[in-house]
């Protein structure tokens, strides 16, 4: 019912963006004129629409005096105004008119920017009731309101006409948008731009919609939270968010990097409003705007700089980090170091120099600080790709198994034409064969796909009654097509290889989402999270990570107990003698697995019944298993292997190759396989199981890669829907 009631205010919501709305006040109201540059202070009652007025009373009444563009009043040094210090209730303020209220003399901060009419109440909720003591006036408040704003219902900014030459500039043709809330238990807004996503806030949870119709990415705010900063990453045709959640100045959480798809911004006759709705009793408080256009684009960012540890931006990069500095004063573990390539952001000696087109803040040097826990070896959310064309399992299975990324997938495959490259033929395959046959796991597996492959070579059909007889044809044809260049045996052969990737990403989303019920049809369409180690910020932890056991219903710490680690680089020259050691006792460690997996019973076959945590975790350790044992049985890739054991015996193993979705893909790697001894998995609670081997196979793996130079370790996995989404990575039943 709440998803229902989320999306019907989302769409009346979109309605609103869309429409023309004009910030407009009934202001024909008796005014005083007074000009406090003016010598000699007269008083003329008129009626005028340009004119701020200032009210003794609620509700525009009582004693009143106006102000025009650029005139201001401190009421302390007046004596003989109509208005008094400390005695302003209420205050009429026309459209394209703009006024600063300050709470102490001499324009003194507290002080609030105001572009809406505003009464008593509003004014209260500020503790600005009877509390103003200066005033002052300007017009243009789309260029002068960059700090504490106040919404009480709606706010728009035309960003055409704020970014002026820069929004179609090709030498800036990527703009960063910062927008800092001050929020509380009762805040209750809504930010959009037409034909874009829309971000709500309610009640702490953070609902990010993409499409109409899409369910939303909903994130759970920290309770000390009383700061949302939003940033938004705007290029000619896409759009990225991130937000950061803060207690004043102390940086609270930081978000993954959303990607919300393509929207045409370099469409001139797009209206590119960004509009912000303020649906509570009270005011809506702006701290910060800020506004900057740039050279670099949100995908060649993410590319180059990830999060540390501590989920602090990374920041050298990246140009709305001196924004997120400027609303943070945000930690950097980098340091004076990050701090120099910061400012040379804004250098002019920089050619990528970054243009802020309003107010320009000022840097504030960021003060180094030691991460807590600096010793873990964490893999956080830094990045959430919601667009890739319902096929979040099949296309990074393409990727992975062509050798090449995703974005390139992506920028080839549509318009859906005939194209005999590995990336297209093998991702339209994969997904109308997850589309026909993926919503039982009886029915996706890799002895129905070979059946299918064949019978379109015997007989022109897939062999089974499908209910979508246009993917049924597609798929026939492709494959078709595909078995005359390859032949038979190849085509199946690589498409079956490629389907074992599809299904390592469903073993994925299963290990990492405790409450996992979607099939793998329905997984389509979930968004794919991508956790991230920055290496450069990675120690070793001093201690080495501690053996857990269970003993009498407990987790007890075994001090004489350690986790032994085997590495197996086959990127690097052999050393047949040690080589050989190592892949017989994987593969006798992986093969015993596999035939524990494979007599455990399983029950997600029975019609309409919930998958059980068994069934799940069952399910993900055959598809883990089966796809490591069949590497180790014929290697064909180059891995990095960790193989942890415990008294001799191998008891998990973690398996990383190079990640092509990066040019460097010999700094990025990521994680590909990891498995533990199924006797500590499928029965977690028993005597004697173990916990930390996942724990000790990160960390070794994360030292070894920081000693080779690589940069960052990842992992891709699906996210919940509606994605209440977690930021750590966690596995049921061993730490990673």
């Amino acid at each position: 019912m709440k998803l229902k009631v989320i999306t019907t205010k989302f769409m009346l919501l979109s309605l609103i963006i869309l429409s023309p709305i004009t910030m407009s006040h009934e202001m024909d109201r008796d005014c005083i004129k007074h000009n406090h540059l003016s010598p000699n202070n007269r008083y003329i009652p008129q009626i005028n629409n340009t004119k701020v007025c200032l009210y003794h009373e609620d509700d525009f009444q009582g004693e009143s005096m106006c102000l025009s563009h650029e005139q201001g009043i401190d009421f302390i040094d007046q004596d003989d105004e109509v208005i008094i210090n400390d005695s302003i209730s209420s205050i009429s303020i026309p459209n394209g008119m703009f006024a600063t209220i300050y709470k102490n003399d001499s324009y003194n901060m507290p002080y609030f920017n105001l572009t809406e009419s505003i009464g008593q109440r509003d004014l209260a909720a500020l503790d600005m009731d009877n509390q103003i003591s200066s005033v002052i006036v300007a017009n243009s408040p789309l260029k002068v309101c960059s700090e504490r704003c106040i919404i009480l219902k709606q706010m728009q900014f035309p960003l055409p006409k704020i970014f002026a030459s820069y929004w179609n500039s090709i030498n800036h043709p990527n703009k960063q948008i910062l927008l800092s809330f001050d929020i509380n238990n009762t805040s209750d807004f809504m930010v959009g731009l037409p034909q874009a996503p829309v971000i709500w806030l309610s009640s702490r949870e953070l609902s990010i919609f993409g499409q109409v119709g899409d369910e939303p990415l909903v994130f759970h705010l920290h309770p000390d939270a009383n700061r949302l900063s939003l940033t938004f990453h705007l290029n000619s045709n896409s759009i990225a968010i991130d937000y950061m959640e803060s207690r004043g100045t102390e940086q609270i959480a930081l978000s993954p990097t959303i990607e919300l798809g393509t929207f045409p911004f370099n469409n001139s006759q797009l209206d590119a409003r960004l509009t912000i709705n303020n649906n509570a009793s009270q005011p809506l408080i702006i701290d910060k705007i800020v506004m900057a256009a740039s050279t670099g684009d949100i995908q060649s960012v993410h590319h180059r700089s990830e999060r540390d540890t501590t989920g602090t931006l990374g920041c050298a990069f990246i140009p709305a980090l001196a924004i997120y500095n400027y609303v943070t004063h945000s930690h950097c573990n980098q340091g004076d170091t990050l701090w120099s390539k910061v400012t040379h952001w804004f250098s002019d000696d920089n050619n990528d120099k970054s243009v802020v087109i309003t107010t320009k803040p000022p840097l504030l040097k960021p003060q180094p600080q030691r991460p807590e826990n600096s010793d873990s070896a964490g893999l956080t959310l830094t990045k959430l790709d919601t667009q890739l064309h319902n096929q979040t399992l099949t296309l990074p299975a393409t990727a992975q198994f062509c050798k090449t990324s995703i974005d390139n997938i992506l920028a080839t495959r549509y318009p859906r034409d005939i194209d005999l490259s590995c990336h297209l033929w093998v991702s339209r395959v994969l997904a109308d064969f997850t589309l026909l046959f993926g919503n039982s796991l009886r029915d996706w597996t890799l002895d129905i796909l070979r059946k299918v492959l064949t019978q379109i070579y015997e007989t022109d059909t897939t062999g089974y009654a499908t209910s979508d007889p246009a993917a049924e044809s597609r798929l026939v044809n492709e494959v078709q097509l595909i078995i005359r260049q390859l032949g038979v045996d190849e085509t199946i052969r690589q498409i079956s290889q490629a389907f074992d990737y599809s299904r390592l990403n469903y073993a994925r989303y299963l290990v990492h989402n405790p409450t996992a019920t979607e099939s793998p049809a329905g997984a389509q369409r979930l968004p794919l999270g991508t956790y991230s180690l920055s290496l450069a910020s990675y120690h070793y932890p001093t201690d080495q990570p501690a053996v857990r056991v269970r003993e009498n219903d407990q987790w007890v710490t075994q001090p004489n107990l350690y986790f032994d680690v085997d590495i197996l680089d086959t990127t690097i020259p052999t050393r047949p003698d040690i080589d050989a050691a190592f892949m017989d006792d994987a593969l006798a460690a992986v093969g015993a697995w596999s035939d524990i997996y494979n007599e455990t019973p399983i029950y997600y076959h029975i019609t309409d019944e919930p998958w059980s945590e068994h069934d799940r975790t069952v399910e993900a350790g055959r598809i883990n298993n089966f796809a490591l044992y069949s590497e180790l049985l014929s290697p064909e890739h180059d891995y990095v292997y960790v193989a942890v054991r415990l008294q001799g015996d191998i008891v998990s193993m973690l398996v990383a190759t190079r990640d092509e979705n990066f040019e460097n893909s010999n700094e990025n790697y990521y994680v590909e396989f990891f498995v533990t001894d199924p006797n500590y998995v499928l029965m977690p609670e028993n005597e004697g199981s173990v916990r930390g081997a996942g724990s000790a196979a990160v960390h070794a793996l994360a030292r070894y890669l920081k000693e080779r130079g690589v940069k960052v370790l990842r992992l891709r996995a699906l996210a919940q829907p509606p994605a209440k989404v977690s930021t750590k990575l966690g596995f049921q039943h061993d730490e990673f």
